[in-house]
């Protein structure tokens, strides 16, 4: 039977409570309705009491539980917020609006900016993450019930931050640089990284100059380093190492024609890399706000769609790699057999995987054969 996902686990335990709304139900009697085990039946009640959608009452030395609240579909991932984070963010949304010059459209990447720096003022329990684009709430400006909420008073703190963070974001030009303010504020070398990656990924195929030449393979190397060093799952980490290495070696044993011709797979194969990259980031980032398990229950099924995305991409690209020849060493041959090794591991596959990575430095072999 293949697993449910999080969200539709969520549902089927809050759905239980409609079986009789006004009696508290125990964890076993959940558990059954729902057709979720016991143990997840317990851990989602955990977390559906502290967000505010169910109450614990003590009856008869037992804990039942009783629905209080809705479980919304709005948010990222579907992960629950409590009524009062929601009504926060939305009085900042609403706020962001009424600030902005009318006739003026505020894009909805600048309006999540703005409102990560204000809410990190006013609650920094208010769930955030990096994401695909930089840190953003939980609750993106697109689903948020705007209309339902009034904005903060004017003179208040609470409006005076967010007038601030507006006057700084509205200076920037485009999305691209809205981003970049945000990276640079939080001094994330890993978004910074990725995005001066992606820009001279799309110009190199168009104009190459060796000194534009050099810095991709530099930004290429950093890349993969900070992306290695954020994160210990073995499988993202090759998938990484193998677009970075495949990269490398297409730039510097093509000439220009060959490199054009590969531009279409080189993008498509950075942007596969960088959604896997960015989910784990995000799952990362919540454990703040989330236990971590709840987190698995929720990202789970996108990691293993991102992981296939990504090694599918990676394969095309590979088409477009110039075949030569590795030194017939013993580091050259570990490193061939983690090259083209993407794919779903076992668990004593990713744990060996491990080991050699920690073994064998990356920028050490792309120095000694040629690809720094």
């Amino acid at each position: 039977m293949p697993k449910r996902r999080a969200g539709e686990v969520a549902e089927k335990i809050c759905e239980a409570f409609l079986v009789s709304p006004a009696k508290p139900l125990s964890i076993q009697e959940i558990s059954k309705i729902s057709g979720v085990n016991w143990e997840s039946t317990k851990r989602y009640l955990e977390l559906f009491g502290k967000v505010g959608l169910v109450k614990e009452i003590k009856e008869e030395n037992e804990i039942r539980y009783i629905k209080i609240g809705a479980y919304e579909k709005d948010t990222l991932f579907r992960l629950p917020l409590s009524q009062v984070q929601k009504d926060t963010i939305n009085k900042i949304y609403v706020s962001i609006k009424k600030i902005c010059p009318r006739g003026k459209p505020l894009p909805s990447t600048a309006m999540q900016k703005i409102a990560v720096d204000v809410s990190e003022k006013i609650d920094v329990n208010i769930p955030k993450g990096w994401y695909l684009f930089g840190e953003i709430l939980i609750l993106p400006p697109d689903n948020a019930s705007m209309n339902s909420q009034t904005p903060f008073p004017e003179g208040s703190t609470e409006f005076e931050l967010i007038r601030e963070a507006c006057g700084e974001y509205l200076q920037c030009k485009n999305t691209h640089e809205v981003c970049l303010l945000q990276y640079e504020k939080k001094r994330n070398l890993l978004y910074s990284t990725k995005e001066k990656l992606y820009s001279i990924l799309t110009s190199l195929c168009h104009e190459e100059s060796a000194e534009r030449m050099n810095s991709a393979r530099k930004l290429i190397n950093d890349f993969a380093m900070l992306a290695e060093k954020n994160h210990s799952d073995s499988t993202l980490v090759l998938i990484i190492e193998d677009y970075c290495t495949s990269l490398l070696s297409i730039f510097r044993n093509s000439n220009q024609k060959q490199i054009q011709k590969a531009q279409g797979a080189v993008i498509e194969a950075f942007l596969r890399v960088w959604d896997l990259t960015a989910t784990h980031e995000f799952s990362k980032s919540l454990e703040k706000y989330y236990e971590k398990e709840i987190l698995t229950d929720f990202f789970s099924s996108r990691f293993e769609e991102a992981e296939h995305s990504a090694i599918e991409a990676l394969e095309r690209l590979r088409q477009h790699e110039p075949k030569f020849d590795f030194p017939q060493t013993e580091e050259a041959k570990k490193l061939m057999s983690l090259m083209g090794s993407a794919k779903e591991l076992s668990e004593e596959e990713k744990e060996k995987r491990k080991k050699e990575l920690e073994e064998i430095s990356p920028s050490e072999l792309f120095r000694r054969y040629g690809l720094d």
